[in-house]
């Protein structure tokens, strides 16, 4: 019919409330479904932990698993701090991969850094010079999209940085530069 319209009624999803109770010996676990008086849906544990990880087998340095090629391409995708990883992987009959592409969050945050840092550039920098809270808000910049560039190893003001600064024709007119200790060097030095 003209002019009607159907109605979708959607029912919001029962919460769910993972309870975890650590002891020295076991972790306890329940899983509970939400709603006036939550309901435990199931529950277990983990006994003898201090006894798992003291087991000779498990601190063995013999940690090689045997896996036997059952496809010949795999794809497969998971979530990382710094974004989803996708993997594309193919191999031929031997086992030798003949094929590898790898979707990082470095290259998918790429563009999204370079316009922060043009965006930093533009409103940050003044005449000819460069000052230390460029390449602050620069690092800043980078760690917002991509932690794992900047690398988590590196406290917040001794990322390795060197900013160039080029006039029209492409010609350098000044660098400053920071090293892993936090120094700072510019293009007189």
């Amino acid at each position: 019919m003209a002019g009607s319209h159907s109605l979708l009624r959607m029912t919001p999803a029962i919460p769910s409330i993972l309870s975890v109770n650590g002891g020295s010996s076991s972790i306890k676990f329940a899983l509970y479904q939400g709603g006036d008086a939550p309901e435990r849906v199931f529950q277990g544990r983990i006994e003898r932990i201090g006894q798992l990880l003291d087991d000779p087998e498990i601190l063995s340095d013999d940690v090689r698993a045997v896996a036997f090629r059952n496809r010949f391409r795999g794809v497969g995708c998971c979530e990382a701090p710094r974004g989803t990883l996708f993997h594309d992987y193919q191999v031929e009959r031997g086992g030798t991969l003949t094929r590898v592409n790898l979707l990082i969050a470095t290259g998918q945050n790429n563009l999204a850094m370079n316009r922060t840092v043009a965006q930093i550039a533009r409103h940050f920098l003044t005449g000819k010079t460069i000052e230390e809270g460029l390449l602050n808000r620069v690092e800043a910049g980078i760690r917002a999209f991509d932690p794992c560039l900047s690398c988590a190893t590196h406290a917040l003001g001794k990322m390795p940085l060197q900013v160039e600064l080029l006039d029209a024709e492409g010609g350098r007119v000044g660098v400053l530069m920071r090293n892993t200790e936090g120094t700072l060097y510019d293009s007189a030095t």
